[in-house]
């Protein structure tokens, strides 16, 4: 072997060695829904300052939805961390924080109770931040004065106090803690107002420094002085520093507070339970069975069908699984579903790659070249390809990292660790173990089987029909899908009934589902309480939650709702009727219809984004017109598919996992179009080359080949790849449909479709639009020479 493939050959197995070593030594944190955790609930109060006496519904309402975003931002502002927050009934906030994980549980629990307390010490303050103006002559008060007070400084035991005059309250942008660089700072809080509240700040110091310093300015948290600042003068620019006695925990925790925005409630603890995933473990158990098939499915095709190197993408595609969960560990990601959605989308644009590179060594072969010229060709021309197709991934991951919220950024993190990965794994690891095998004379010839023979299908002479026809399924698709209104959205997105119950008997998650099933609730949520467990799996307290406009419940107003759904857990469960329901309330969503939103101003953004980006890598917008659309046909196809599969009565309904599916779609659309893309580009490029000859040389005969005629070509080139790729995801995702359980249903319902829909839309409709605007764009050329 040649020095170079020694020392790449060494580095392949460094990486393997730190992967494998870092996935033993570590453990991948896994959310709420997936493997459980500690839950929170809280009771709550409103605030009141002074002149307030009752809130009206709307305001109880505006205030609680920034209650649970302040919390949400407190506890998890990266949204990394999994963490749930969510109204439970008229009083309660429930919030549910995944377990640490950890191989032995005893280690686990310890550092789970660490995490909680954490979570309680966040909370123990509401974070309202005031300023106030310090009165020296309680008589000497003006009218503009909206509050005065007398406060105690520092504290409340017996030291002098001091007369405040409330000037503004909140009105923070950004907060961090520091270190301060002068003499005698310490630890300090830099702080950033909002344009109105750093002029009235800018006002407040002016006061203060106009007094000669016989004034200063107070600054209070939740009612109690953290500092009295005095200043020579007027502070501009909408900022200023707060000092005190801080160490860097508390100074780090003020920062955090502040950060998140005040808290117009004060909460208090009032139960804390372990519990088990949101999902079921059955559920979950049924998942893990299907997606192992499916991937047992994908391996045992790419071995047979490409052999030897089909032996090289497996290897390399273990090492890119192995890759990224040794990055989400070091870097203490948390794994959700939306997050396994990221995964399977790198795991098939892995497999692509794979293809993508097998196809076209087998088309260098079929040049007549040797097997190491064939196989460094092979990688060459699809590297371009490749990189495009991932590049264009990763700016929608990294769009949608930033405006998303937390669901969709663990989808966005996931997905962009994987697509790294897999581009290290498919483009230098696959070619390092290819170099290997080839210089040591272990693969002589790459032999690969061959199903389909070379095409000439004219796909640009009928494409018309089912453009067409694909535009109106997905039209009566959304028309059905909006006409259900709040209806087709699950209780993650509105809410429904939730009740804690206690079994006289310890059951599974799969025993209590099917006794419920068979009663006609189906599409539960059904969360165990770790506490009382008896042997295995079996445990004596759950939540049951259910979408409260269930057709079980049809006509029936909330209370008899409840009624009727107590009176069945108590019959089929056989509950006691006295003790069997420990708690019952019509709980909120446990996440926010901005979720959605977010993540359409997220999808738009990466529109324009690779609109500027095909423009730039292919020098036409054709490219990324073309690309937007077929991106929003498949993304209309899968939401109106849903909408009328959700009529039937197997029918799903909008949970996280469907919009995960559907940020899935765009990465799958996008990666399938992309690669016919660079294909046309290729051939045109060759083309452009012939035609150069041509002028140069007059004894070179040269007759132009018309774009249709490239882009057919182009299509029936990498018609291979592109049924082989979708066929192998499709294998993988409709064993997550038929196997994987009713509650992931949904979720692999949309991802059928969007691979159905990915495949067929980089044939049919993003590769006939760029025909389509090239012939416009020739027509207005032909009228302007006219």
């Amino acid at each position: 072997m040649k020095s170079s493939t020694i020392a790449q050959f060494i580095a392949v197995l460094l990486v393997t060695f730190v992967c494998i070593y870092t996935i033993k030594t570590k453990d991948v944190s896994l959310g709420i829904d997936l493997k459980g955790g500690a839950s929170l609930l809280y009771e709550y109060d409103f605030i009141y300052t002074k002149g307030e006496k009752e809130f009206s519904d709307s305001d109880k309402s505006s205030k609680l939805e920034r209650a649970v975003t302040t919390i949400k931002k407190r506890l998890d502002p990266s949204g990394a961390q999994g963490i749930s927050v969510k109204l439970s009934g008229e009083k309660w906030i429930e919030i549910q924080k995944p377990a640490v994980f950890h191989s032995d549980p005893k280690i686990m629990n310890k550092l789970t109770k660490e995490a909680v307390k954490k979570i309680k010490e966040k909370l123990s303050t509401p974070g309202q931040l005031s300023f106030h103006l310090e009165v020296i002559d309680p008589d000497d008060v003006r009218p503009t004065v909206s509050e005065y007070s007398e406060w105690y400084f520092p504290d409340d035991q017996g030291r002098p106090s001091v007369r405040l005059e409330l000037w503004f309250k909140d009105g923070v942008t950004f907060a961090k803690s520091r270190f301060g660089s002068e003499a005698g700072q310490g630890w300090l809080v830099d702080v950033k107002f909002d344009g109105v509240t750093g002029q009235k700040f800018y006002e407040l110091t002016k006061k203060v420094s106009e007094s000669n310093r016989t004034l200063r300015t107070g600054i209070i948290l939740d009612g109690k002085i953290i500092t009295m600042l005095g200043s020579d003068s007027a502070i501009p620019g909408g900022g200023c520093i707060i000092t005190g006695q801080f160490d860097q925990e508390s100074a780090s925790k003020l920062g955090d507070v502040l950060m998140s925005g005040s808290m117009p409630i004060k909460v208090k603890l009032a139960q804390e339970n372990n519990v088990g995933p949101t999902l079921g473990k059955d559920s979950i158990d049924k998942s893990k069975d299907a997606i192992l098939f499916g991937a047992i499915a994908v391996l045992i095709f790419m071995l047979i069908y490409y052999r030897l190197p089909g032996l090289i993408g497996v290897l390399a595609l273990s090492l890119n699984i192995a890759l990224i969960l040794a990055i989400m560990t070091s870097t203490k990601l948390v794994l959700t579903l939306p997050g396994i959605a990221g995964l399977l989308l790198t795991v098939g644009m892995a497999v692509d790659a794979s293809i993508l590179i097998f196809e076209r060594i087998r088309e260098e072969q079929a040049r007549g070249k040797s097997t190491s010229l064939s196989m460094h060709d092979g990688f060459d021309k699809a590297f371009v390809t490749i990189v495009d197709a991932n590049i264009t991934t990763i700016i929608t991951a990294i769009i949608l990292f930033n405006v998303g919220t937390s669901a969709v950024r663990g989808f966005a993190a996931t997905l962009i660790i994987g697509i790294l990965a897999s581009m290290f794994t498919a483009l230098f690891v696959s070619k390092v173990l290819f170099k290997v095998l080839i210089e040591t004379n272990i693969m002589k010839n790459i032999k690969m089987m061959k199903l389909l023979s070379k095409t000439k299908i004219q796909f640009l002479s009928f494409f018309k029909i089912p453009m067409t026809l694909s535009f109106l399924l997905g039209a009566i698709g959304i028309f059905m899908f909006y006409s259900q209104g709040d209806k087709i959205l699950d209780i993650d997105f509105k809410g429904g009934i939730s009740n804690t119950i206690q079994l006289t008997k310890a059951l599974s998650n799969a025993d209590v589902r099917n006794k419920l099933e068979a009663a006609g609730y189906d599409k539960l949520q059904i969360q165990n309480i770790i506490e009382g467990t008896t042997q295995g799996d079996t445990f004596l307290k759950y939540v049951i939650r259910i979408d409260d406009e269930h057709t079980i419940f049809a006509n029936k107003s909330n209370e008899e709702k409840l009624k009727q759904f107590s009176d069945d857990l108590i019959k089929h469960l056989a509950l006691d009727k006295d003790s069997g329901i420990l708690l019952q309330q019509m709980v909120g969503p446990s996440v926010a219809k901005t979720l959605v939103f977010k993540a359409i101003i997220g999808i738009l953004a990466s529109m324009f984004a690779i609109l500027v980006y095909v423009r730039l890598r292919f020098a036409e917008f054709r490219y990324g017109i073309a690309a937007c659309i077929a991106l929003f046909h498949d993304i209309s196809i899968a939401v109106g598919c849903f909408g009328i599969w959700s009529y039937m009565p197997t029918g799903g309904k909008v949970d996280v996992s469907v919009v995960a599916a559907i940020l899935t779609i765009v990465g799958y659309s996008l990666n399938d179009t992309i690669v016919i893309f660079d294909r046309i580009r290729e051939n045109r490029t060759f083309e452009k080359a012939r035609a150069d000859a041509a002028a140069r040389d007059p004894n070179i005969e040269f007759t132009p080949v018309p774009l249709d005629t490239i882009i057919n070509e182009s299509v029936n080139q990498t018609l291979s790849r592109t049924i082989w790729t979708s066929l192998t995801t499709l294998c993988a995702v409709l064993a997550l449909f038929l196997y994987g359980g009713a509650v992931i249903h949904s979720f692999a319902f949309i991802m059928l479709v969007g691979v159905i829909a990915g495949t067929y839309s980089s044939i049919f409709i993003a590769s006939p639009i760029v025909s389509m605007i090239h012939r416009s764009t020739e027509k207005k050329k032909a009228i302007i020479l006219e």
